[in-house]
């Protein structure tokens, strides 16, 4: 999948992670060079953390909620709701450095925000934008 091939094709810098419980994770946003899809490079992450634990949820600039908290395992399979993860390590249950989301731009696009967290922490955030 193209996807794939251009999720290390990365527009700009690190997302700081948000948590202070040492358990945050470091995301890069980025774009597809066909404008298709963001992408969020996992940079960093915990060693085990699983990806039925961690959710992904996508706000619009008003704040509403765009795309409701969902664990990272629903969107492995088959893009979903304009989300598909990619895995660094092929079957994997545990999220790797170097895992990728593509999201859809037509579906959420420039100015709303991602959020990644597990059942207690906001582990990552930040607007999807050049």
């Amino acid at each position: 999948m193209v996807l794939a091939a251009v999720l290390y094709v990365m527009v700009s810098g690190l997302i700081e992670p948000t948590s202070g419980n040492g358990q945050a994770m470091g995301v890069n946003v980025g774009r597809t060079t066909d404008g298709l899809y963001w992408t969020l490079s996992i940079s960093s992450v915990a060693n085990g953390r699983q990806l039925t634990a961690t959710s992904l949820a996508i706000k619009a600039p008003d704040g509403s909620i765009a795309l409701a908290a969902a664990p990272l395992s629903t969107y492995v399979a088959a893009e979903t709701a304009g989300v598909r993860h990619v895995k660094a390590i092929a079957g994997a249950t545990t999220i790797s450095a170097g895992d990728g989301l593509g999201i859809r731009s037509a579906l959420y696009p420039q100015g709303y925000r991602f959020e990644m967290m597990d059942a207690t922490n906001l582990l990552a955030s930040g607007d999807l934008r050049l």
